[in-house]
């Protein structure tokens, strides 16, 4: 079950990839009163690891 796991998780990261890389032209991204243009890996990643430190940081202890 768990060889199935890494698997998926492998092609669904495969995939991210192509999709991030035939996206490298910048996009303008818009805060507050400031617009920058961002790459949308740099955007990507960015909101993966804001994602994920929120997270950790509400994550609840089991048992």
């Amino acid at each position: 079950m768990k060889n199935w796991k890494n698997i998926t998780l492998l092609v669904f990261a495969v995939l991210l990839l192509i999709i991030l890389f035939q996206n490298l032209d910048p996009v303008r991204f818009r805060l507050l009163f400031w617009k920058v243009p961002v790459s949308p890996v740099v955007l990507f990643l960015s909101m993966l690891l804001t994602g994920f430190a929120a997270g950790r940081l509400t994550r609840r202890k089991r048992g």
